[in-house]
């Protein structure tokens, strides 16, 4: 599939779990980097190309397969410590443009997450139904709360206000 992404100029970025299912074995980070210790913000990679394995050591491990960045290249942000001190540490490009643009599958999980509907089926079509209900109704709660006369509402509040119907459309 990333094939045919890259064919169509679409590049791929994501974080990857260590035992994720259906990786390919030469890129899942538990082999590739089985016999490395990273101190505090290290990180290293590996190439299969023409995908990258990086794995960095922020507080806990983080891996990373990419098809868009050069692994070698990094990148320089600013953490706020404990003290409120500011200091300068050394990320991978990677990492850094996937933190930030990761955030609409982040807040869609998320929202997801608080207040689900779904419910397990053997039915294979219930559950689809189920997330695409969810998916409506975030849909329609992102447009409704950016809407210039509504006012914001929680996802709880949201929610019980759409069900009930008492959700005030101007």
């Amino acid at each position: 599939m990333n094939d045919l992404l890259i064919k169509k100029g679409i590049y791929a970025v994501g974080t990857v779990r260590v035992n994720r299912k259906g990786l390919p074995e030469k890129l899942l980070p538990k082999n590739i980097f089985k016999n490395e210790k990273l101190g505090k913000h290290e990180f290293i990679y590996k190439i299969k190309a023409p995908v990258s394995a990086i794995q960095w050591m922020d507080t806990q491990l983080v891996n990373i397969l990419t098809k868009t960045h050069n692994p070698k290249s990094v990148f320089t942000v600013k953490r706020t410590q404990k003290d409120g001190s500011k200091k300068n540490i050394t990320i991978p490009t990677a990492i850094a443009e996937y933190t930030v643009n990761m955030g609409g599958v982040d807040h869609f999980d998320h929202f997801r997450a608080s207040y689900p509907i779904s419910r397990k089926s053997r039915r294979n079509w219930l559950r689809l139904f189920y997330f695409m209900f969810d998916a409506a109704m975030f849909d329609h709660q992102r447009v409704h709360n950016v809407h210039p006369n509504s006012q914001a509402n929680g996802s709880h509040t949201y929610r019980l206000q759409t069900s009930f119907g008492t959700q005030p459309y101007r």
